[in-house]
C-alpha cells in the first residue's frame, strides 16, 4: 500500500448507499472512515467535551458547526496513526465547512485527495426508501412532496461543494446504480488511479 495519504469524501443523496461504500473502501485502503453524525454520537456517549458542544445543534436539528466536525476528525485521526487517510461521509454540508476542511488539512501539509459523488436516478433512491428508517418515516409521515424538496436541497448543497473540488480536478461522479459490488468496482476505478 501506498505512503501517500488517501483522504476521500464521499457524497450522495439519501439512499445512496455513501455509508456501505464507505466502509468497503475504508477497508481495502486502510482508511479512518469517519461518518459525522456516527462519530458524534459515539464521542457523545464518551462525555468528550467538543462533541458534547454539538449536542444543542443536533437538538435543534441544526447544522452542526464547521469546528467541532474538524476538531472531532483530528481526535480520531490522532488515535489512528496507522491509516493511510481517511474517508468522509456525510461530513460536509456547505461550502464554509469546504473551506474549514481545507485550512485544516493545510495546516497538516495534506489535502483532500478526491471528493466522489454518488448518481442515482430518483427512482432508484425511492424505491430504496422503505429501508432508510428516517428517510422512509419522513415520506410515510409528510409525504413524497417533503422528499423532493430534500432532494432538490441536497443537489443545491452539493454543486456548491463539488465545484470547489472539481476547479482543479478533485472530484468525480461515479454511478451509482446496480449492486454494492458493481458500485464499489466503480467507486474503486477512481480510488485506484490515487494510490
Amino acid at each position: 500500500m501506498s505512503e501517500k495519504k488517501i483522504n476521500l469524501i464521499l457524497l450522495g443523496p439519501p439512499g445512496a448507499g455513501k455509508r456501505t461504500q464507505a466502509k468497503k473502501l475504508a477497508q481495502k485502503y486502510n482508511l479512518l472512515h469517519f461518518s459525522a453524525p456516527d462519530a458524534l454520537k459515539a464521542e457523545m456517549e464518551k462525555g468528550n467535551p467538543v462533541a458534547l458542544e454539538a449536542q444543542s445543534f443536533i437538538e435543534k436539528r441544526e447544522i452542526i458547526p464547521a469546528l467541532t466536525k474538524v476538531l472531532i476528525l483530528d481526535q480520531k485521526l490522532e488515535s489512528s496513526p496507522d491509516v493511510n487517510g481517511f474517508i468522509l461521509d456525510r461530513f460536509l454540508d456547505n461550502l464554509f465547512e469546504c473551506k474549514a476542511l481545507d485550512l485544516y488539512l493545510e495546516e497538516k501539509g495534506e489535502s483532500i485527495s478526491k471528493l466522489i459523488q454518488l448518481e442515482l436516478e430518483e427512482q432508484t433512491l425511492l424505491k430504496r426508501q422503505p429501508n432508510l428508517g428516517p428517510v422512509a418515516h419522513l415520506i410515510k409521515k409528510e409525504g413524497l412532496q417533503k422528499f423532493h424538496r430534500l432532494l432538490k436541497s441536497y443537489n443545491m448543497d452539493v454543486l456548491s461543494i463539488y465545484n470547489h473540488y472539481a476547479v482543479d480536478g478533485r472530484a468525480a461522479k461515479v454511478l451509482g446504480e446496480g449492486s454494492v459490488d458493481r458500485v464499489f468496482a466503480n467507486l474503486c476505478s477512481v480510488v485506484d488511479k490515487l494510490v
